[in-house]
């Protein structure tokens, strides 16, 4: 069998593979713990900031179409604010309207500050949720990257003013989401906690309780991705960042002052040292090497969020199209590095803690590996990371007959 054919068919198990599709990387804010904020040029790419063309938007769109190619998920995110591109409405149009019946993804969620979630996007945006001819939900989220309600502190964090602006445009958006009776996307209401937010958890808490609760909305309040996002949440998340421990004990603080923990929760949630991600025996493969790809402005595609520079990019959609990229040596070589936990040609993923979510199991690494005929390796990798699972090995043995 080809190997893009199981690409194709969905060889992960959770068939969680993910595009994202970088509209701009333009933003109106300049958040403090953002990419944005990188250099004195607030230049995410360390280049020129751009927008990506309709052209090249719709070359990927009918590549998917031509080779049926399908994704979990699609986002139109990565480093700038999407909705801030003057063809923002058409695209998501033109990718709805090309998902009949799903064919192209299952999942459809966008990031926004909402500065410019104007009352015609909102109408777009709703009007490709309730599209009849794929399954309810296909446009899942909507995130409201917030991290404050007081006037200050937003402009500290996002370095200008403009949360009036934001919380005008969101509640014309949940306004006209009740008025026309659909269920979908779910908003998630985001609060990264972090030292210049950590006193204010509680306010922006009560604020939107109390805002859903006047609205009649179901809602739910979470400070991790699980349990799932079903309804209108309320999210306190981890700051990602290059001192995990210390975003860690923070978030735990301010979630335990919010009611959401107690002492003895919250420790399957490892926190990976330098210890950990040093030590070539234990460390397992990074899930986006094998279920995230990222399409820069410009085209130039790669697996990780955090390879702003594209130091490990496998080409650019402007020349080759997503089949090629699938099945390319370069990308395949990557993923048996992380295999084997021999990270030496990927300087920028020695030092990484990998990407959290989603998780890449035993058994899709069997899968993996059973469709590029390199069963071999599945004996050195089990052995690495020193699993002992006699089921699981009687499991393989059959798996791999």
């Amino acid at each position: 069998m080809d190997k893009y054919d199981l690409i194709k068919k969905g060889w992960v198990t959770k068939n969680e593979i993910h595009l994202m599709l970088e509209f701009t990387d333009h933003c109106n804010f300049q958040c403090i713990m953002c990419n944005q904020s990188l250099n004195e040029n607030n230049e995410p790419h360390f280049m020129k900031k751009g927008f990506m063309s309709f052209k090249l938007f719709k070359k990927i769109i009918d590549d998917m179409k031509a080779e049926g190619i399908k994704f979990n998920g699609i986002s139109p995110s990565w480093a700038g604010e999407s909705l801030l591109h003057p063809r923002f409405n058409d695209m998501i149009k033109y990718l709805f309207d090309s998902n009949e019946n799903n064919k192209l993804f299952k999942l459809f969620t966008i990031n926004t500050n909402a500065m410019n979630l104007n009352k015609v996007t909102t109408d777009t945006i709703l009007e490709c949720a309730s599209k009849k001819n794929m399954e309810q939900g296909t446009f899942n989220k909507i995130t409201f990257s917030l991290d404050a309600i007081n006037k200050d502190t937003f402009k500290k964090i996002k370095q200008r003013t403009g949360l009036k602006i934001a919380l005008n445009n969101i509640d014309y958006f949940v306004n006209k989401q009740l008025e026309l009776g659909i269920q979908d996307p779910k908003a998630i209401f985001q609060f990264i906690v972090m030292e210049e937010n950590k006193y204010e958890a509680q306010e922006f808490l009560d604020y939107w309780s109390n805002y859903l609760k006047d609205k009649g909305c179901k809602f739910q309040v979470n400070y991790d991705w699980f349990p799932p996002l079903v309804d209108h949440t309320i999210l306190f998340t981890k700051l990602n960042c290059q001192n995990p421990k210390k975003a860690e004990e923070l978030h735990k603080k301010v979630v335990k002052q919010l009611g959401l923990i107690t002492e003895d929760k919250n420790k399957s949630r490892i926190i990976i040292n330098d210890q950990y991600i040093t030590k070539k025996e234990v460390r397992r493969p990074c899930p986006a090497v094998f279920k995230s790809f990222l399409v820069r402005w410009d085209g130039e595609i790669t697996t990780c969020c955090k390879d702003l520079a594209l130091n490990y990019s496998f080409g650019n959609l402007n020349e080759m199209n997503l089949k090629e990229i699938l099945n390319s040596e370069k990308l395949k070589e990557k993923r048996l590095a992380h295999i084997r936990g021999d990270l030496e040609n990927y300087s920028d993923c020695q030092r990484c803690h990998n990407q959290p979510m989603p998780i890449m199991t035993d058994e899709e690494i069997a899968e993996y590996l059973k469709s590029i005929n390199l069963k071999k390796e599945m004996s050195k990798f089990l052995k690495r990371m020193d699993r002992k699972d006699k089921t699981f090995f009687a499991k393989l043995k059959e798996f791999f007959k």
